[in-house]
């Protein structure tokens, strides 16, 4: 019912964790996902088939960093499935050792134990001694007593689970609503001695009679499934103990697919168990499962546990599924219904929510649930999904920080495969990598990926000149036609500063290509570039940096790198100081107004404190550098998709760290100019018909027409019909007048930028979904 998974608690996990976590990152499911690092899982990856034996020293050493490598992506802890291969082989030590290092990186240990019948005392000892010694919490998954001769103690176990916790042992459980389990028939050997005819008895006797092992999965013969041994045994005039030895047999022989639901607890111990304080819901289950557990668990406990036994109040049974669930496995910000936290929400009715799966129809759905919401957004309503996807990666608390959560979720929103962030605050520097570098291949972004810079490189370039100038090569006061001689006459007033401060009234220029890195096309550890097609995923064009006609676009480099960058120009370094005195100076225009722009920087302010920034987009790549002077804060964003808004996800991580550098949201304003207003809703409606020409211009971006000309009509088409401008901001930035319009369409409202020349001509133009 809980709008979320705790994967790998049977010993099994994805492997490794990073790629899983990215993939989820950029690929979301419609819940939330967490998982532990999975005890079996490793111990295959190090062992391999020669898993029926003691780990050696060096084999453990090897197990300790994988699960310190896993605990690094962000599992929630170890888990372990010790009644299962490969984990059924390791000695006690193994696993306490694997769990302190879980445990020293503050994570939790989970176990499906050693034994849930004949050794059940011993196995829950084994659990309890890890608390102990690792001093760590530990939980027992999907408790029960599955045998005859424990059935009755419930009471028993309680009492020893308090003493535990009395103790000082972190010591919590989940538990299920059901009576049955499922598992491989294997797993009723706990020696793996199939062919013992005394442990045949005594399984039958003990653990599961005939009649309550129907069979889930036979590959071998299809027509079994849904039949119980006994039913079986008589299908091929056996006795029932020949036939459970010979299903095993054969289908090891075969190495075919096998499993089984049992009947195997007494429902008066899973009351006893449901009722202890810190046992929380779980269902165990899958929903390709023969186990109706799958689909029904959470609301049978609403309405066999709570509304027809009276085990549980309905406002306990809640917090069992929600807050206590999401507290045993060391997530503290779910499961609270508390303004600030995530929406994952479930709508029911407490008077009609049941259960409706059986072994025979293991997945029909429930009744009573109607509307559950993820993350805010419905995924589930009256009684069909909506193809929502806004689940996210739950990483274990001290991995999962709000500044996580945040940039997951922008990459969720604004559909971006692999964003790497670098944050320096106070000279305190952390670097991370979320989604994937390459989604074919599910690489994933990690702080030592490479990207490339747009327009960021600028502030590159202007180092690079600054240096020929020191050196005396050249002067910014040079005319550009000094190297470019058959440039156009007009170009003789246009020096190199004017290139530098983007002054020059020169739109776009491009020359023959110019071989800047003299090696070869492959960037090693280079993320590839990615657009959206039509909804679809796409990807950006390679081209090669030979062929690349700017040098500034067209860097490459890590967060990493560009955190050594934002050192430097901090400390000053590479130039002297009156050089980069002039690069972060604000350029004058010729009218004698100042514009907030220096050499390849921006010089804003946020918050009455300076920023210095810059942005980027090129061939599939976004980028952002933001310094926050005042703060001493500085925030790198790289993005490997066109469409992403990397300068969003750095005023969003500033605003976490620093919340009075947040962007307010704009308010309206008088509007004391309505004929521009009207013009603006002119320019619109000629956007839209497919009418703009530039004419409308005082110069045009190459690349506007007619690429821009028709993104923006395809919105405006999209959008429809104008209903109303509402200015909500007017500035002059140099000699141009900004205007900043809510623009309310029948969908929603959209946010246009215009700029005019003093000739009343546009010198810019965008619209996007925010201010």
């Amino acid at each position: 019912m809980p709008p979320k998974s705790a994967s790998s608690t049977d010993g099994e996990s994805r492997f490794p964790l990073v790629q899983f976590f990215a993939r989820l990152d950029s690929q979301p499911a419609a819940i939330n996902v967490a998982s532990y690092v999975g005890h079996g899982t490793i111990r295959r990856n190090v062992l391999g088939d020669d898993f029926k034996r003691a780990a050696s020293d060096s084999e453990l050493s090897r197990m300790r960093q994988l699960v310190a490598e896993e605990m690094s992506a962000g599992a929630l802890g170890l888990s372990t499935g010790l009644e299962y291969d490969p984990g059924i082989f390791s000695a006690p030590a193994e696993v306490l050792e694997l769990a302190k290092v879980a445990g020293g990186m503050g994570g939790r240990y989970i176990s499906h134990m050693r034994s849930e019948d004949r050794d059940f005392w011993q196995a829950l000892d084994e659990l309890i001694t890890i608390g102990r010694v690792a001093k760590m919490p530990v939980q027992v998954s999907h408790m029960k007593l599955a045998m005859r001769a424990l059935w009755g103690q419930g009471d028993r176990l309680i009492e020893t689970l308090n003493r535990a916790r009395a103790e000082g042992v972190q010591v919590t459980a989940d538990v299920y609503p059901y009576t049955m389990w499922q598992s491989t028939l294997t797993v009723l050997y706990p020696k793996r001695n199939f062919s013992d005819r005394a442990e045949t008895d005594f399984i039958l006797k003990q653990v599961a009679a005939p009649e309550d092992l129907v069979i889930g999965d036979f590959a071998l013969d299809t027509t079994y499934v849904g039949k119980d041994v006994g039913q079986i045994a008589a299908i091929r005039k056996s006795d029932p103990a020949t036939t459970l030895m010979a299903l095993i047999a054969e289908s090891q022989a075969r190495q075919a697919d096998e499993s089984v639901v049992a009947k195997g607890m007494d429902e008066r111990d899973i009351a006893s168990i449901m009722r202890w304080k810190f046992a929380n819901i779980c269902s165990d289950g899958a929903l390709d499962g023969a186990h109706p557990r799958g689909f029904g668990s959470f609301p049978r406990v609403l309405g066999h546990y709570v509304r027809e036994l009276k085990v549980l109040t309905l406002e306990d049974a809640v917090r069992k599924m929600t807050s206590l669930s999401a507290s045993n496995v060391g997530i503290s910000d779910r499961g609270i219904i508390r303004p600030g936290l995530a929406a994952d929400l479930v709508l029911f009715d407490p008077k009609s929510v049941g259960d409706r799966a059986t072994i025979k129809d293991p997945h029909a759905p429930s009744t009573g649930i109607k509307t559950v919401w993820v993350n805010g957004e419905i995924v589930f309503d009256d009684g069909r999904t909506t193809g929502g996807h806004p689940g996210r990666v739950l990483r274990r608390a001290s991995q999962s920080s709000p500044i996580d959560e945040f940039v997951q979720a922008e990459m969720t929103r604004q559909k971006v495969p692999g964003v790497a962030v670098g944050i320096v605050n106070k000279g305190a520097v952390t670097t991370r990598g979320y989604g994937f570098a390459n989604v074919e291949h599910m690489v994933p972004v990690t702080d030592e990926t490479i990207f490339q810079s747009g327009s960021l490189g600028k502030m590159f370039t202007a180092t690079a000149v600054m240096l020929q100038v020191e050196d005396g090569k050249l002067s910014l006061s040079d005319p550009i036609t000094k190297f470019f001689p058959d440039a156009p006459a007009s170009w003789r007033t246009i020096t190199v500063r004017n290139l530098l401060n983007h002054t020059s009234g020169i739109p776009d220029y491009t020359t023959s290509t110019f071989d800047y890195r003299k090696d070869s096309e492959i960037v090693p550890h280079r993320a590839a570039g990615y657009r959206h097609e039509n909804g679809q995923l796409k990807n950006q064009e390679w081209v090669a940096p030979q062929l690349n006609t700017t040098a500034d676009g067209s860097l490459y480099w890590s967060v990493r790198d560009l955190v050594a960058w934002d050192t430097a120009v901090k400390r000053r370094a590479i130039l002297k100081p009156e050089s980069w005195a002039q690069i972060l100076t604000p350029v004058r225009l010729n009218s004698g107004k100042p514009y907030p722009y220096g050499m390849g920087w921006a010089i804003e302010e946020r918050g009455g404190k300076p920023l210095q920034e810059h942005g980027g987009a090129w061939q599939g790549f976004k980028t952002q550098l933001s310094r926050f002077i005042g703060d001493d804060l500085d925030i790198i964003v790289l993005a490997n998709s066109a469409d992403a808004d990397p300068g969003r996800i750095a005023d969003g991580i500033a605003s976490i760290i620093h919340p009075d550098l947040a962007i307010k949201a704009p308010a309206p304003i008088a509007d004391r100019e309505p004929q521009v207003t009207a013009r603006v809703g002119r320019l619109l409606d000629t956007i839209r018909e497919g009418k703009l020409t530039p004419n409308e211009f005082a110069y045009v971006r190459a690349g506007f027409f007619p690429d821009a000309a028709q993104f923006y009509q395809s919105q405006l088409r999209t959008l429809g019909a104008q209903q109303r401008l509402v200015l909500l901001d007017r500035r002059e930035l140099g000699d141009d007048r900004v205007y900043t319009y809510e623009v309310v369409f029948p969908s929603g409202s959209r946010y246009v930028r215009v700029a005019l020349a003093p000739d009343d001509k546009v010198s810019s133009f965008s619209l996007r979904g925010r201010p």
